[in-house]
């Protein structure tokens, strides 16, 4: 595994197996970055098992890391394997040029507009929403002006209030406290994601 990780530069395997192929990764970049005499390249062909990988070893893959004493190597979990649950993840060296691809692509897509703005998508989301709870307390408003209206009218006739004219009663002050809940919810959601973290964390702690 350390010689396809050497060659390929990124592997995927399951979690526990990146771990335990870390600290050989590690020492043979070690290996690597000393002078490349017949006994550390004897030392290095003990752990990997091509010609190939040897030569990129001390010709590429050790001087990148001239600068770096060690962490020559990321591991990045990537969730459960179907079947047996087992946990996945790939490791890497770092600065591959997969990686570099990866950001490249990300900068271009950021570019053209075709990453998507989580925060703004969530704003347009939460003041439809909000917006939707204002307007249906709204209508609710409306129909219980019209309810009290007729029963103050029933009321100076003497007729007294009907049965269903209450029940209508009760099940409009049941809606509004359910959009009125709603509405506080979602005005919340609104001010959080309109919030820079700083001021976050001040709501969070003090509110």
């Amino acid at each position: 595994m350390t010689t396809q990780l050497i060659e390929h530069e990124r592997i995927t395997t399951t979690l526990h197996k990146a771990k335990a192929l870390r600290q050989y990764a590690e020492k043979v970049i070690t290996i690597g970055k000393q002078d490349p005499t017949h006994q550390n390249i004897g030392r290095a062909q003990s752990i990997i098992t091509t010609s190939f990988a040897s030569k990129k070893l001390f010709l590429e893959l050790a001087p990148r890391f001239k600068d770096r004493k060690s962490n020559f190597t990321r591991i990045v979990p990537m969730g459960n394997r179907k079947g047996d649950n087992a946990k996945m993840a790939y490791i890497e060296y770092l600065d591959n040029e997969i990686e570099k691809y990866e950001k490249t692509i990300e900068r271009q897509n950021k570019e053209n507009g075709l990453v998507p703005d989580v925060e703004k998508f969530e704003r347009k989301v939460f003041t439809q929403e909000r917006d939707f709870f204002k307007e249906k307390l709204n209508e609710i408003e409306e129909e219980q002006i019209k309810l009290n209206s007729i029963i103050d009218a029933q009321a100076a006739e003497g007729k007294g209030d009907a049965a269903d004219l209450q029940k209508q009663k009760r099940n409009l002050e049941v809606s509004k406290k359910f959009f009125e809940k709603k509405l506080q919810q979602v005005e919340h959601d609104l001010f959080i994601v309109n919030k820079n973290k700083y001021d976050l964390i001040k709501y969070s702690t003090y509110s």
